[in-house]
């Protein structure tokens, strides 16, 4: 996101610097000639490969790649709205903002068209030929739309006719910026919340960017003014709403991810509104545009670059939502004059977070006798967080009440088990980067302690520390499990197995290895390694396989390096949270399995997904190779009991594996794809494996 953020500040530099030129025609000859230039890069064509080199970090490697693609065409496209406005501008005396709610309510189309549309009835060499043709068409557009500024009745002088505008202060100008900083942040910041800790669905992240277009659409709209009024008047609640959602324990997870859209559309309606009803007229339209981008930006690099090498868990979030309530405050100059006042205010946020801290700490100190002391913590929990409700008027009041509530709870569990500003008593470890946010915890049950491995709201491996139990794997790799009943049942065959596995999590699987066998893991994320090899956390490894191979990087590009007919078995196990490595499940991508594995081999998928299909995906590509494939099913649903809910794809030639399996039972099962799609490198389609669409 920050990528395409920084071509398009990089877009409206150049076309506020282009509209510094004082004649027209000037400006259309010098565009006209990048527009030229820019054809030079069509078509696009997706072939360029990133390093496989891990020291440095994924963030560049994207950026470079994306560059490398499509910087020139985008960056020509994002020149496209400021640049029009200005040349309607020019050549007519209405208001050119109109055009903004176009531009915005065309890239909402745009994203929505492609999922619904093109990515389905598309391959990805055709959907570069049809946009390449779209984008043909589009210089024509701007060519002709270049001709009729030309045409305005004399396209020097008109350049001139809004000299008497006053320029924007600095001060507002600092104001814009920050008012476009809080949407773009919050936008992240809410995506990566909901879609790590509240719930990995497929194409949620559309929500809230779609959010942020709207917003802009309705700012600059003739119907702005009432709703960003009916936004200021009830954004304080949504604000109390989703903060009692994040500190209360009582919520489920469907309205926790409701209310931080709906806050973060109304923090966006209000602060693109303030900027829309301060907008400059034509002269300085490009200076609006580019300050709004350069905050855009800001936010971008402050989520996506600055917040996973600052913070350990999703902490940007409530900061930004301060910020923004800080931007409430009209006069500071005035509060700080008025010293009592400001004092006054102050006390009383600290008096309401001491009061909400006491009582949370005695609610947990009671909570295991009393077993209604969860209903008074949140009859509490309520009325303090009417009380900040009802300083809405009071904007710093109002503001540090938030701030207090929030820094109150910084030694209690949000509804996840993750403490807001640091790490919980239960905690032993929480780390972040580019991969997300991951944390090693302490549970207890029935006198054992384990240690589990969560990233968000996705449990990847469990371990059993009592004394006798710590090599016996757990969760999705149990006994009882899919896999695990598959390397039991064959342990007569298994002499002398190369076993490949994508995926290491804690490093569960490494105690099904037997000796004679050559385990090597593939995992691309380092701080994954980190924690499974440190027997701190996990013993998996030291207890059971201390001198596993583990190669550091992308499974794809890592498996290419191996040597053919290599492997008896591979494992994948890179799917066993919500997030679709599409990369990993294409037809290419089984192509490659199948040249790395030896004829009578097995490969064993791990496809637990609360929200898609994929066994139909890779089942599909495994009969299209004359494979055999069955899928498996563990129904167990008690992680603490050793155990947790799993589904499993065999995939194989050899005739003894699958004589081993108890197919058609309880576990090994009879399954018809109900799809017959198979994905390509080229051609993906997410709906297509959506579960609430084909269940």
């Amino acid at each position: 996101m920050v990528f395409y953020q920084a071509i398009l500040l990089f877009g409206y530099l150049y076309a506020h610097m282009l509209s510094k030129i004082k004649s027209i025609k000037t400006q259309y000859i010098i565009h006209i000639s990048l527009l030229l230039l820019s054809l030079v890069s069509m078509p696009v064509v997706f072939d360029y490969i990133p390093s496989q080199d891990l020291g440095t970090s994924p963030i560049w490697q994207v950026v470079v790649c994306l560059g490398v693609l499509i910087a020139v065409p985008f960056f020509v496209v994002s020149t496209t709205s400021p640049l029009l406005q200005k040349w309607f501008g020019y050549a007519s005396s209405e208001s050119p903002y109109f055009l903004y709610v176009a531009s915005n309510a065309g890239s909402m189309l745009a994203l929505v068209g492609y999922l619904a549309y093109f990515e389905p009835s598309y391959k990805l060499a055709e959907q570069t030929q049809i946009w390449s043709w779209q984008y043909c068409i589009l210089m024509l557009l701007l060519a002709l739309s270049g001709v009729f500024a030309l045409k305005s009745k004399d396209n020097d002088a008109s350049l001139e006719e809004h000299d008497d505008e006053k320029a924007p202060s600095w001060g507002l100008k600092i104001k814009w910026l920050l008012l476009a900083f809080c949407p773009s942040s919050l936008m992240l910041g809410v995506t990566t919340y909901i879609t790590t800790d509240i719930a990995s669905v497929p194409l949620l992240w559309m929500v809230p960017l779609i959010g942020y277009l709207v917003s802009f659409m309705i700012v600059f709209s003739r119907y702005g003014n009432s709703i960003h009024d009916f936004m200021e008047r009830n954004f304080a609640f949504l604000f109390v709403i989703f903060i009692g959602y994040m500190l209360s324990s009582l919520v489920v997870n469907a309205f926790l991810a409701i209310s931080a859209l709906l806050l973060f559309f109304s923090v966006a309606v209000y602060c693109h509104g303030k900027m829309a009803f301060t907008k400059p007229g034509t002269r300085y339209l490009t200076d609006f545009y580019l300050i709004m981008s350069i905050g855009g930006v800001l936010g971008g690099i402050f989520n996506s670059i600055l917040a996973p090498v600052l913070f350990t868990n999703v902490l940007e979030l409530p900061i930004v939502l301060i910020v923004m309530l800080l931007l409430r405050v009209d006069n500071w100059k005035k509060l700080f004059n008025t010293k009592h006042a400001f004092i006054k205010d102050l006390s009383i946020a600290i008096l309401l977070a001491l009061m909400y801290a006491l009582f949370a700490l005695a609610e947990k100190k009671i909570s295991s006798l009393i077993d209604i002391s969860i209903n008074i913590y949140g009859l509490l929990l309520t009325c303090f967080l009417f009380a900040a409700h009802s300083f809405q008027h009071k904007s710093l009041r109002f503001a540090l009440s938030v701030y207090a509530l929030f820094l109150a709870s910084c030694n209690f569990y949000t509804p996840l088990g993750v403490s807001i500003f640091r790490t919980s008593e239960a905690t032993m470890l929480e780390e972040r980067n580019f991969f997300g946010v991951k944390r090693v915890y302490d549970a207890e049950k029935n006198g054992m302690k384990f240690h589990v491995l969560s990233n968000g709201s996705t449990r990847h491996g469990i371990q059993n520390l009592t004394y006798g139990e710590e090599k016996i794997p757990l969760s999705y790799y149990s006994f009882a499990s899919p896999v695990g009943d598959f390397l039991m049942k064959n342990g007569s065959l298994s002499d002398g197995w190369k076993v490949g596995a994508v995926g290491l999590g804690a490093g569960s699987l490494v105690c099904y290895a037997r000796e004679n066998q050559e385990w090597t893991f593939y995992e691309i994320d380092k701080q994954v390694v980190d924690i499974a090899s440190d027997p701190k956390y996990f013993t998996y490894i030291s207890k059971c396989l201390p001198d596993v191979n583990i190669v550091l990087g992308d499974a794809r590009l890592s498996l290419k390096k191996e040597a053919d007919n290599k492997f008896d078995i591979l494992i994948f196990d890179a799917f066993s949270s919500d997030s679709v490595p599409i990369h990993l499940l294409t037809d290419e991508a089984f192509q490659l399995y199948v040249k790395k594995l030896k004829t009578d081999g097995a490969m064993l998928f791990h496809l637990s997904n609360r929200y898609m299909k994929l066994q139909d995906i890779v089942m599909n590509i495994a009969n299209k190779h004359g494979f055999v494939s069955v899928y498996g099913k563990d129904e167990s649903d008690n992680y603490m009991e050793g155990a947790t809910r799993s589904e499993w794809v065999l995939v194989t030639r050899n005739p003894l594996y699958l004589n081993n399996l108890n197919r058609g039972g309880k576990l090994w099962r009879k399954y018809q794809p109900t799809s017959s799609v198979v994905w390509y490198d080229d051609y993906s389609n997410i709906l297509s494996a959506l579960k609430v669409l084909h269940d």
